[in-house]
């Protein structure tokens, strides 16, 4: 995947020395153009015969207001392949262990779920590996695909199919997230569905008086042909330009919302029409593309429209349009029509939008890691899985472990020395089932589960600002999981990590005894690493219910050796007393 990236770039750098080329040549040509308008303006108004200059300017205007269109879309095309430049140096970064330049989602954390704990959010997070998302809706359907796991075998199973399929559609992706990426302005502002573009009263007004212009027009025209008197032109014209002037003050306002808003609607149908622009198999990605084709339709007018509105920001084309047929009312009144026709539609594109976006994320990651399965869901309260491996260590470093529990094992005690995998482990387990509840592709040779909710309690800390300590700040959070435990129905995945250190020994083993009692006779599976070796004595009261497993520490010639492969078994070596000695602390 790497050298496939390396040769995208090698191909897109040829393509943008070419566009280059292009966006220079039509640079002068639009140049060349506009000084002819120029000058048959001077003509008009200084030479005979009138009616030549007026069909020469007519045509000027024309060919004027194609260069202007295709000289855009020769420089959008040259944006998008710098950002496909962007997007391929992303890839590789990543492959080279870099974090990818994409929003890391580090505001969608969730102080009472597993996301701080699993690494789910911010830099280096399991969604910044995973997200190819550029619109705000995209991102927040990407976080709540990682955060909500209640979904059902079907939901699943479609996803999967989507993506699949659009695994194969590489470049699709990427050409999705460059105008993505393009329309960076797109998410500013408030959103645009509570507004409107006119007033009542104003939109009444200029519905009446927008054919008093060009009727204006006619009529110094004919007088003109009449009298021969060309001063009948330039009244007609300051005519005109007057009206127009009469409702500057909202023209400008509606420009400034199609600006801020309505402008960052019609930059999303590029990536729409990517999207629309393939054949699709899957259900889900079928459904998205019929629902976008609609958007797309509307979103190319939109585009016209504001093409059409932009051509009156250079002021000779502008005094002349609105001069000659009041131009302004008639594109003002065009998009406000839009808005009323569309405005309820809006939200519904974006979802569709933001769920490609989502399923072309998950595309990415699952081609990147070829080596990656999709999970089975068996539906029978089981996990299982072979070689489970963390997302975030290269495949090369990545020592993988099976991993097996059903409710007749609920409680999987792992222990171990400082370092020796117990955390790794567990986040393991907790990031992959959070994966395969996504419909994603797995860090695992086969991962065979159910749906879970998902509890963690690993990171605490002391609070100052709420008066909170560590110990008491953990007890709220385990507090919180028995509630849970106790109002769903949904079966759990527990996963703690050396829970209750804010306390004595004694208190500790206690404590922690009590709540594996507690949590065997939920509906849970529950791993829980500790150091504590007297609770690994359990397995003998509780066994096979609970279950001792550990990772081992070896100190060879000096040296401290670790395999990170889980064992059962409780642990026998220590590690603790000999990293301080190597590290002159004792």
């Amino acid at each position: 995947m790497k050298e496939m990236y390396t040769d995208n770039l090698d191909r897109i750098q040829v393509e943008i020395k070419k566009s280059k080329r292009k966006v220079t040549l039509f640079s002068w040509i639009r140049l060349l153009v506009f000084l002819l308008i120029a000058l048959a303006v001077y003509c008009l108004f200084t030479y005979e015969p009138k009616v030549v200059f007026i069909l020469f300017l007519l045509g000027l205007v024309t060919a004027f207001l194609y260069t202007i269109w295709h000289h855009q879309e020769l420089k959008y095309h040259h944006l998008t392949l710098n950002k496909l430049i962007e997007i391929n140096e992303n890839e590789i970064s990543i492959f080279n262990g870099k974090p990818s330049f994409l929003h890391d989602g580090n505001e969608f954390h969730q102080s009472d779920s597993y996301s701080m704990d699993l690494d789910i959010f911010g830099n280096r997070s399991l969604f910044h590996i995973i997200n190819r998302c550029f619109s705000t809706e995209g991102l927040k359907a990407l976080a709540e695909s990682l955060l909500i796991t209640g979904k059902n075998k079907n939901d699943i199973a479609e996803r999967q199919e989507s993506i699949s399929e659009c695994m194969g559609f590489m470049d699709l992706g990427q050409e999705i997230l460059a105008h993505g990426l393009n329309s960076a302005d797109y998410d500013k502002g408030n959103s645009f569905s509570h507004k409107t573009v006119l007033s009542d009263s104003i939109r009444k007004k200029m519905t009446i008086i927008r054919w008093l212009p060009p009727l204006l027009a006619i009529v110094f025209l004919i007088l003109y042909f009449v009298s021969g008197n060309s001063s009948f032109l330039l009244y007609g014209f300051l005519l005109n330009l007057g009206i127009s002037g009469i409702f500057l003050k909202h023209t400008n306002k509606v420009i400034i919302l199609t600006t801020n808003e309505l402008k960052r609607l019609e930059k999303l149908h590029r990536s729409i029409a990517a999207i629309t622009s393939h054949q699709y198999r899957s259900h889900e990605m079928i459904d998205i593309s019929d629902q976008l084709q609609t958007g797309l339709r509307e979103l190319k007018k939109l585009k016209r429209k504001i093409d059409l509105l932009e051509s009156r920001n250079n002021l000779i084309i502008g005094m002349l349009f609105n001069g000659v047929f009041g131009f302004d009312l008639h594109a003002v009144l065009n998009l406000d029509r839009w808005y009323i026709k569309n405005g309820n539609d809006i939200s519904k594109w974006e979802k569709a939008l933001a769920s490609a976006e989502v399923i072309f994320s998950y595309a990415t990651f699952a081609r990147n890691n070829p080596q990656y399965k999709f999970p089975v869901f068996e539906g029978n309260g089981t996990i299982s899985g072979k070689n489970i491996r963390h997302p975030f260590i290269s495949e090369g470093e990545n020592i993988g472990n099976d991993f097996y529990m059903h409710p007749d094992f609920k409680v999987m005690l792992v222990t171990g020395s400082n370092m020796s995998g117990k955390s790794t482990f567990l986040r393991s387990v907790g990031i992959n089932q959070i994966l395969a509840s996504a419909g994603s592709v797995v860090a695992a040779d086969t991962f065979n589960t159910d749906f879970f909710n998902i509890y963690t309690s690993f990171r605490k800390s002391d609070s100052i600002q709420e008066s909170t300590s560590l110990f008491y700040d953990e007890l709220k959070r385990l507090k919180m999981i028995f509630n849970n435990l106790d109002q769903s129905r949904i079966p759990a995945l527990v996963l703690l990590d050396e829970i209750l250190r804010g306390t004595n020994s004694d208190d500790k083993y206690y404590g922690s005894y009590q709540i594996l009692l507690k949590l065997k006779e939920r509906n849970a599976l529950t791993v829980l690493a500790t150091h504590d070796l007297n609770l690994s004595k359990l397995e003998n009261e509780y066994g096979p219910i609970i279950q001792n497993f550990s990772f081992e520490s070896i100190i060879r010639d000096g040296d401290l050796i670790f395999d990170y492969k889980i064992k059962k078994g409780v642990a026998k070596n220590k590690n603790a007393t000999f990293l301080m000695e190597k590290m002159g602390i004792i």
